[in-house]
């Protein structure tokens, strides 16, 4: 019974811990968009100015909001979608989501393991 309750409550733990890292994600992608000042714009002026607004985009890092009509589109660099893409992917493995934790656990410690990037 021990066992059991301790594997549900670091599985809940574990599942509150996934959940709060992609919260973490979207509000950083949404606090620094609104922070940085969101760029909005609707669908004419986005077709009339499509090469200046992309290249805002990639060069700013930021996001564009464009409306139309009752619904709206983001556009964002590919920079910033890979690191969306990739913060999904370590979470949706926990193989890699327990290593991250065990990462940041060390760290919060201040037991972190030094290694040189060469060695690697």
């Amino acid at each position: 019974n021990l066992a059991r309750l301790f594997f549900k409550r670091k599985t809940i733990l574990e599942d509150c811990a996934r959940e709060c890292l992609l919260v973490r994600n979207f509000v950083h992608i949404f606090v620094r968009i609104i922070f940085e000042g969101m760029k909005v714009t609707n669908i004419s002026d986005f077709r009339a100015n499509i090469r200046k607004y992309i290249d805002n985009v990639i060069n700013d890092n930021g996001a564009l909001v464009i409306n139309r009509g009752n619904t709206a589109a983001v556009l964002i660099s590919l920079e910033e979608y890979n690191s969306i893409k990739e913060t999904e992917s370590i979470l949706a493995s926990d193989k890699q989501q327990s290593h991250l934790f065990s990462s940041i656990a060390e760290m919060n410690d201040g037991d972190p393991i030094e290694v040189n990037i060469d060695d690697l």
